[in-house]
């Protein structure tokens, strides 16, 4: 996200002497002409030494078609072999934009300081509107591989015992943090209810070991390729059907 406040600072009536409240102004208009910040995402690059800004801001100067920082305040994110936080696989939250909208509403645009007044002109862009809040490994108390972004949805973690949990249910794309919809609440008056559920697994063709064709009234035995847990799927439209 990026935050810019262009200033306007006015000095000449805080001075008895008018040429030193205009050279005031000058020098502060010059020195302090704006304040910039910002925001970025952690890098997800797991190997090498590449630095990548998360924050990049401090108090600007210009003068003509010069520029340059007065003050700046860097932080920067280095390669990390669990990737980034920021874009995990998870539930997601939206602090980029709440933060646009409080930065566009100020209480008051003129600020009133000792020796000046400041003009404030604030201007907001967010890059990325979202990000990670809970990752999915988090959230599932996760054992296995400490990769964020690792795909987990294709293999029955409690069969693995990669988590602690009896069942779990996890939609196919990251969602909203505590958003709900006709499946989560579903599953989860079930589980209120005190009714067992499966794990949710997302597999495709290729995840399964079985035959490739089964007579349409028969019902055959497919496992997941991966984790060898039993699923039954009976002659449908997900596989080929004998004529």
């Amino acid at each position: 996200m990026n935050i810019n406040d262009d200033l306007t600072h006015i000095s000449p009536l805080f001075y008895p002497n008018p040429v030193i409240g205009a050279v005031h102004t000058l020098v502060t208009n010059i020195f302090f002409d704006e304040l910039m910040a910002d925001f970025y995402h952690s890098n997800n690059e797991k190997n090498g030494n590449e630095e990548h800004f998360t924050f990049d801001g401090g108090i600007k100067g210009g003068f003509l078609w010069w520029d340059w920082y007065t003050t700046r305040t860097s932080f920067k994110s280095i390669s990390n072999s669990k990737g980034s936080y920021d874009i995990a696989s998870g539930s997601y939250f939206n602090a980029q934009g709440l933060l646009a909208k409080q930065s566009e509403e100020p209480d008051d645009g003129l600020e009133l300081l000792p020796f000046t007044i400041i003009l404030h002109n604030l201007n907001t862009n967010v890059l990325d509107p979202t990000h990670s809040f809970i990752p999915t490994k988090s959230a599932l108390a996760y054992s296995g591989n400490n990769v964020l972004d690792e795909v987990i949805g294709n293999k029955n973690r409690i069969c693995t015992g990669e988590t602690p949990f009896d069942s779990y249910f996890a939609p196919k794309q990251n969602e909203e943090h505590i958003f709900l919809t006709t499946e989560n609440v579903a599953w989860l008056t079930k589980e209120i209810q005190g009714n067992s559920q499966s794990s949710t697994i997302y597999v495709t063709e290729d995840d399964l070991l079985g035959a490739n064709r089964i007579c349409p009234t028969a019902t055959g035995l497919y496992k997941n390729s991966a984790v060898l847990c039993a699923r039954i799927f009976e002659g449908k439209s997900d596989v080929t059907k004998m004529h």
